[in-house]
């Protein structure tokens, strides 16, 4: 088994601030947001784990957040998607799913 996760890029998350007093309703959107993230890091690390090289992950780290829905920034993801080195992504396509190895 061999793995090749695309990932729609990584939205850099954290909470601003030093003494947040918050209550449910402004931790809300934050924490969705974290956990959502931290789930799909488990996964990565697991099947990392799991698969070792049979593995890889491309997921660009966003420079920044970007909502799913976020259609005016459209460019702005093209560009940052022609700036991403897919070497390493090539270079393990063509060990595990080059025609060569079946």
């Amino acid at each position: 088994m061999r793995l090749f996760s695309l990932g729609t890029g990584v939205n850099p998350a954290y909470v601003a601030g030093k003494e947040l007093d918050w209550g449910y309703a402004q931790w809300a959107k934050p924490l969705i947001a974290l956990m959502v993230d931290g789930m799909m890091g488990v996964a990565d690390y697991q099947c990392a784990r799991l698969l070792q090289q049979r593995y890889f992950r491309l997921a660009p780290i966003l420079p920044e957040r970007i909502g799913l829905d976020d259609v005016d920034k459209i460019a702005d993801l093209v560009k940052y998607a022609q700036d991403v080195d897919i070497q390493g992504a090539v270079a393990w396509l063509t060990r595990y799913f080059s025609t060569s190895q079946h």
